[in-house]
């Protein structure tokens, strides 16, 4: 992530994705839908200045179409609840 200082944008959008990654997965907790949308225009600016396509976005909403559910942290994330479902077989493995 060091590398984020060196990429065009600005601070705040800059600091954001610096402190939203986690694995190969950007998580980033927004307060409202326009707040989303404008994350998602921004950091696909930042990253296209270096030609990495960031692609596969997944975000809560209440009226969102498609699958509801995605796997994420080794949970199931509900997507229109927003809510974690943790597979209590697999932790007893661990």
């Amino acid at each position: 992530m060091q590398n984020l200082s060196r990429m065009n944008g600005t601070t705040e959008i800059i600091q954001k994705l610096k402190n939203s990654f986690y694995m190969d997965n950007c998580v980033r907790s927004l307060p409202e839908y326009n707040a989303l949308n404008l994350f998602i225009e921004q950091a696909t600016k930042v990253f296209e200045g270096v030609k990495f396509k960031l692609r596969g976005w997944e975000y809560t909403y209440p009226e969102l179409e498609g699958p509801a559910n995605t796997a994420i942290f080794g949970t199931s994330w509900d997507k229109k609840e927003d809510t974690l479902v943790v597979d209590k077989v697999s932790l007893e493995m661990v």
